[in-house]
């Protein structure tokens, strides 16, 4: 699922949508006026006012949270939204690995037995995100392979 990314707009749409979406906002390097350059950097918020994107957000993959005026920017190459599972920054592959998989291991405890058309929709989203293999051994998703078996009500 990688996509080219083309503009503030287009960062701000995807992490606006993030639910709905998934994956995360990498760029292959970040360069500032200064010369200062960050490798494998997520994008997690920007700032605007009036239709004018004035601070940008972002983890570099030592980890490092960083939050820049877009005056600063000299360069943003190949900024790219991705699945979680396709991320280049270690640092906060892990983090969103497991921030993902708490939030899908409650979304499967309180919807036990429950398999509405947007619990299993909501499920296969985080699923494609995480990737099978990044999946906790503990949350069970055996439903999604009976998924045409069952009769849907919603």
């Amino acid at each position: 699922m990688t996509y080219k990314i083309n503009g503030f707009i287009d960062i701000h749409s995807i992490l606006t949508n993030e639910r709905k979406l998934g994956g995360v906002i990498e760029a292959s390097v970040i360069r500032l006026r200064t010369g200062e350059e960050y490798n494998n950097p997520v994008i997690t918020n920007i700032d605007f006012f009036g239709g004018i994107f004035y601070s940008l957000g972002f983890i570099a993959d030592n980890g490092d949270h960083m939050i820049i005026n877009v005056s600063d920017i000299s360069k943003i190459t190949e900024p790219t939204h991705k699945k979680i599972h396709e991320m280049n920054n270690k640092v906060y592959k892990a983090e969103k690995l497991s921030e993902k998989n708490s939030y899908l291991k409650k979304l499967c405890d309180l919807n036990k037995g429950v398999y509405i058309k947007t619990f299993i929709n909501e499920v296969k989203l985080l699923v494609e995100d995480i990737g099978v293999e990044n999946i906790n051994k503990e949350i069970d998703i055996d439903f999604l392979q009976k998924n045409k078996k069952i009769v849907k009500i919603a």
